[in-house]
């Protein structure tokens, strides 16, 4: 990876991605759910709340990624953006989007 490609998004340039993929309000907000929920899988494959029951950790993690991706998706295409980079770099983030934006 290039030195460029891993310093953190700004505000700046997560507007400008938004409007270089056209993506308006609502146009996330499934894969921001998706990408919360897998991270939520990820904690409890890898162990998180092991001291709850399997089921009470299981729910806990998901109702937590479910409170996670609202808070995501009622802050707006920009907060959406910067979730989804989270760990991603630009060509990561851009390949995405354009599976996402992009008409199968």
């Amino acid at each position: 990876m290039h030195a460029a490609d891993s310093k953190p998004f700004g505000p700046a340039e997560l507007e400008s991605i938004a409007s270089e993929f056209g993506i308006r309000e609502g146009m996330l907000n499934a894969a921001v759910e998706e990408d919360a929920h897998e991270r939520a899988a990820d904690r409890f494959n890898g162990g998180a709340l092991a001291e709850l029951d399997f089921w009470d950790a299981y729910d806990r993690l998901h109702d937590e990624a479910d409170a996670q991706a609202s808070r995501v998706n009622d802050s707006g295409v920009t907060a959406q953006l910067a979730f989804l980079a989270e760990d991603c770099t630009r060509n990561a983030l851009r390949a995405l989007l354009h599976d996402l934006i992009t008409p199968a």
